[in-house]
């Protein structure tokens, strides 16, 4: 007779296994949970052997929890794109003169990564990281992905987006300006850069010490239509 066994890591205790009566067994639909080492008991009328233990590992095929986020960067900023592995929680992506981005997977190990740009393959970049310090557009602007391969399976990230553009440049400051009492005035300015540009006009309170934002003065432009004295000021 045979009687197959399984070592119960919890217990450390050897179980039998219900059904595991032959020469051979399999196991079905196995998780990462059936790891654990194997031993057949063989009886006959005179006695009983036990053989050698194996170790089945069940490996688990790498799978993204999080996918990686588009970017936008400034001329000259770095940026990282780091893959965390078989973490319940995540980092929150941060932005500004140093990015970095966060992409989950699980999966067993050895988890192996290629990183590619605009469907090429970067060179050397193999590690879970990508840095690219001081963007360039010609350079570093494109379509990027990553692809994680372990012993069982392989998968690759949804396409993500590098998108560079130029900082914001004040060319024309706001000019000081003066009129009478009950005529319209304004100001303006001028401005460059990447992307769409937004605007906020602000007007200095002398007794608190603040600058408080203009409702609606989202333009360049920041137009009074009959100026009091109210309207004075910064």
């Amino acid at each position: 007779t045979f009687t197959w066994q399984y070592l119960d890591l919890n217990s450390k205790l050897w179980k039998n296994i219900s059904g595991g009566t032959s020469a051979s067994i399999t196991l079905s639909n196995v998780t990462t949970a059936d790891t654990t080492s194997y031993h057949v008991i063989v009886k006959n009328s005179v006695g009983e052997k036990t053989s050698k233990s194996a170790k089945l590992a069940v490996l688990d095929k790498p799978q993204f929890t999080q996918q990686p986020a588009d970017t936008l960067l400034m001329v000259g900023a770095s940026a990282y794109i780091q893959v965390l592995e078989n973490r319940a929680t995540l980092p929150v992506n941060t932005v500004g003169k140093t990015a970095k981005v966060y992409v989950g997977v699980t999966g067993s190990p050895k988890l192996v990564y290629q990183w590619f740009k605009d469907g090429k393959p970067i060179p050397n970049a193999i590690k879970n990281k990508l840095s690219l310090k001081k963007v360039d557009p010609g350079k570093d602007s494109g379509s990027y992905s990553v692809t994680i391969t372990n012993a069982v399976g392989e998968v690759t990230s949804n396409d993500f987006t590098v998108t560079i553009i130029d900082p914001v440049k004040i060319t024309q400051h706001p000019l000081k300006n003066g009129v009478t009492e009950g005529t319209s005035g304004g100001l303006s300015i001028t401005a460059t850069g990447g992307g769409t540009l937004a605007y906020q006009w602000k007007k200095y309170d002398a007794k608190k010490l603040l600058w408080n934002e203009i409702p609606g003065a989202t333009s360049a432009d920041l137009t009074f239509g009959s100026m009091s004295a109210d309207d004075a000021g910064r």
